[in-house]
């Protein structure tokens, strides 16, 4: 899968090909590179598709971001469409890299604060949206309501991030939700020596909240 960035606009990037969605702070702020966490593994939360995550961490299609003008609120944006993740089958390859198993795109728009008065601190707040379709069963409204709180410093760094996933069978008036939240804070010795952490990962009862004909897509 190629991709190509390029800037038409001075403070707006954008993106084609296959991206990290910007879902919360976590997944666009790591990506794969392990040795820029100051933990030994991803938060549970954030964890790929192909390894049991259960969000749409990466994404097949465009990408912008930029500043919104603001002055020392320092606003960006982010806003996003694509392919979104299969939902046909469990066997299915996660993220669709060519085809879209439907007529529907999934779209992100993410909104946080760099507020000049506390250098390190970023705040936001993101919505995604996509359908699912999973085979003989009815399809699924999935909505992604996430935001975070975090601060880096020097010697601090401070993570903490909520969301709620939910999902709505066609077809009936049930809606599944489903919270999760993580909050990470190292002290000095650990991020300068061994890059540990205190981090606590929380999914109250995922597989219990999700259709049954959608639970395995979901905690693929």
């Amino acid at each position: 899968m190629s991709s190509a960035c390029c800037s038409l606009i001075h403070s707006v990037i954008s993106w084609v090909g296959r991206f990290h969605s910007a879902i919360g702070y976590y997944n666009t702020a790591y990506h794969h590179s392990a040795w820029l966490q100051t933990t030994t593994g991803r938060t549970f939360l954030f964890q790929f598709e192909d390894q049991g995550g259960i969000l749409p961490i990466h994404n097949v299609g465009a990408t912008e971001s930029g500043r919104i003008p603001s002055g020392a609120l320092a606003l960006h944006y982010v806003a996003e469409v694509g392919n979104g993740r299969s939902s046909r089958s469990p066997l299915n390859e996660p993220v669709q890299n060519v085809l879209d198993e439907n007529n529907r795109k999934s779209v992100n728009f993410a909104v946080f604060a760099r507020p000049d008065a506390v250098r390190g601190l970023q705040a936001g707040l993101s919505i995604y949206r996509d359908l699912l379709a999973p085979q003989n069963s009815p399809r699924i409204g999935e909505t992604i309501f996430a935001a975070h709180a975090v601060y880096v410093g020097l010697n601090i760094e401070w993570l903490n991030e909520a969301l709620v996933l939910r999902h709505a069978p066609q077809g009936t008036s049930r809606v599944f939700d489903t919270p999760g939240f993580y909050t990470q804070f190292p002290n000095d010795s650990a991020l300068t020596a061994l890059r540990g952490a205190i981090s606590m990962s929380m999914l109250p009862r995922a597989s219990r909240c999700f259709p049954t004909s959608a639970r395995a897509m979901a905690l693929r």
